[in-house]
């Protein structure tokens, strides 16, 4: 019997720069969804691999070529991603995500290592979970920037950078 495979991305992004270069995370996270794609016969077609923190310019730019290939592409029906906080940390971007799963209901996003599956038929349980998700990383991206311009704020209080 020949098995049948669904074409997917997959999606893998570090926040720093330092994870990039010492090159642990993003390995480690190719590595967990090319698993998951073997063992639920999804074959990767692209990969969108980001070295940058969620806020930079490029993350943001790999982002919208990623939704635009997913656009030229109407074959693909799976997004794979390692978990939420990897693809999005604001509401904005999750609104396109969204948009993109109710085109179609063939359409999946698998974030694996939380072991949850969106599509336009998800259960209202397993949206509030990544509802929950999403919030919660929003959070963290939030706590971070404040963090930092406090830091930066006693830097310059105690001449720092004059």
């Amino acid at each position: 019997m020949k098995s049948i495979f669904i074409k997917s991305i997959l999606w893998a992004r570090v926040s720093t720069k330092v994870q990039a270069e010492e090159g642990y995370s993003l390995s480690a996270q190719v590595k967990l969804m090319k698993d998951h794609a073997d063992r639920k016969n999804l074959t990767i077609v692209r990969r969108f691999i980001v070295p940058e923190s969620a806020s930079g310019k490029q993350e943001r730019k790999e982002f919208q070529k990623m939704l635009e290939y997913l656009k030229l592409h109407p074959e693909i029906k799976v997004l794979l991603c390692e978990k939420v906080d990897r693809i999005s940390r604001n509401f904005r971007d999750a609104v396109k995500l969204d948009d993109w799963l109710n085109e179609n209901e063939e359409r999946q996003i698998h974030f694996v290592k939380q072991n949850l599956v969106i599509h336009k038929n998800s259960k209202s349980h397993e949206k509030f979970q990544w509802d929950i998700y999403l919030v919660l990383a929003r959070q963290y991206s939030n706590n971070l920037s404040e963090e930092t311009r406090k830091g930066l704020g006693e830097k310059a209080a105690q001449g720092w950078y004059a």
